[in-house]
């Protein structure tokens, strides 16, 4: 009897396991079907689905960021030249030294991530699934703040421990005495077709310096910066000039110009005509990139400086306001599109913070493009951009066809015109406040002057 009712026990309490583990498996397959959650629980299926979203985008964008920055690491080390033609900048260190010579840097990878997160947490952020918050930081960008983040961490390792003295005498313990003096010796060989050219016949000659920038003596280096001073000076007697050391604080460097006192009267005569030839080449597309054989050649003053006209000025400002001026990474590019019905769309989508391509016709923003045309690259820098901006009329000409249009067709209505330029200015006003680089800062108060100017002549014209 008590075998049965044991027997009959156990059978109810698998039947009602049973119908438990049944009723439970129905619960969740209906839990995980459902679009809405059932009871107050959240809906596992739709949960699930914005996890995977969520983690395949972020696999997706570090992917796409790791790609980037190997290939621009890779870029920089393998593709440092100074211009577009004949190289002037030689490496201080061999190539298969390298590996050996930065392992003695003190890299705290911490502090890179930490300075990294910094960085990142000055763009906008929304919140987004499970607490998290989401930014619109594309790849691009986020490289380039992966690369500031190391560069300011490793500023001062780098100062201490990676300079030309410092080369010398990691060269010397390794027991190459000589190697300053051929490194020299190959810098001069370099210069010395660009020294050489022949003096007009008849001419009186003139005393001839060779300017040297000698790196800052740093700690344990005063023996190598003395035999550094010293192999150029020996050098410079050797190319029958006088040597002139400038100190210039730079410890990464050593910098060699020629300078002769004298110069010709008639080079004044003849710089105008010079000037229209070499203006007439950059404009033609097969030779302009190979013109300069050293790209710090454009920083020099200019001789004929250009006079930039009001209407110049109020057309860069206005493009790099509504996006067709794009800031991408720390160069500017002109992109401008045709569209259906003779519409002028920007090309490319602005990393400029303060850009007002919001106020376009949304559709527009699936048109950009991605990559960057080399034609359309301005220049490095705001500032850069703006100089060559201002001596091309062509693209004066079609940014102006794009300002006409959107001025016709979109931005119609005068008053929020107005009031569209007055807030852009005032938030140019604070960006310009806090920026430090004096020749940027007043190219931000000549924008935001600019546009105020633009806003002055709409507000009169509707009166």
């Amino acid at each position: 009897m008590q075998d049965t009712l044991l027997t009959g026990l156990d059978g109810t309490r698998s039947l009602a396991e049973q119908h438990l583990q049944s009723t439970a498996i129905q619960y969740l397959l209906k839990l995980l079907r459902a679009e809405e959650g059932i009871e107050g629980e959240k809906a596992l299926l739709p949960t699930l689905k914005q996890w995977q979203e969520l983690v395949q985008n972020w696999e997706t964008h570090q992917t796409h960021t790791e790609n980037l920055l190997d290939s621009e690491l890779r870029h920089q080390t393998n593709h440092i030249r100074s211009g577009n033609g004949y190289d002037l900048e030689w490496q201080a260190l061999n190539w298969r030294d390298r590996d050996a010579f930065y392992r003695q840097l003190n890299i705290d990878r911490e502090r890179i991530r930490e300075q990294w997160y910094k960085l990142c947490q000055e763009y906008p952020h929304e919140p987004a699934f499970g607490g998290l918050s989401s930014t619109h930081i594309n790849a691009e960008k986020e490289v380039q703040l992966r690369i500031a983040a190391a560069a300011e961490v490793l500023a001062d390792e780098v100062k201490r421990k990676a300079t030309i003295l410092q080369i010398i005498r990691y060269k010397k313990q390794n027991e190459d005495a000589d190697y300053v003096r051929r490194k020299l010796q190959l810098l001069f060989d370099v210069c010395q077709p660009f020294w050489s050219t022949s003096d007009p016949p008849g001419e009186p000659r003139y005393e001839v310096y060779v300017a040297v920038s000698v790196p800052p003596s740093l700690e344990n280096t005063n023996n190598a910066s003395q035999q550094l001073e010293e192999e150029v000076r020996r050098l410079c007697e050797q190319h029958g000039a006088k040597a002139e050391l400038v100190h210039d604080g730079y410890p990464f460097a050593l910098t060699l110009m020629k300078r002769t006192y004298g110069a010709r009267a008639y080079y004044l005569r003849s710089s105008e005509r010079m000037k229209h030839f070499y203006q007439k080449r950059c404009n033609d597309g097969v030779v302009k990139h190979r013109l300069h054989v050293d790209k710090r050649f454009s920083d020099l003053p200019k001789l004929h400086p250009v006079q930039v006209l009001p209407e110049v000025k109020e057309l860069w400002a206005w493009g790099v306001a509504f996006g067709y001026i794009a800031q991408k990474g720390e160069k500017f590019v002109l992109g401008i599109q045709s569209g259906h019905g003779g519409a002028k769309l920007p090309k490319y989508a602005s990393e400029w913070a303060l850009v007002l391509s919001e106020h376009l016709p949304a559709e527009w923003n699936r048109r950009v493009y991605v990559h960057v045309s080399q034609e359309d690259v301005l220049g490095e820098g705001r500032v850069k951009a703006f100089e060559a901006f201002a001596g091309d009329e062509e693209k004066q000409h079609r940014l102006r066809e794009a300002r006409d249009y959107v001025e016709r067709r979109i931005l119609r209505e005068p008053q929020s015109y107005i009031h569209l330029l007055e807030g852009y200015t005032q938030r140019l006003l604070d960006l310009l406040n806090a920026e430090r680089d004096e020749p940027l800062r007043k190219l931000l108060e000549q924008e935001r002057d600019a546009l105020n100017r633009v806003a002055d002549r709409i507000a009169e014209q509707n009166t």
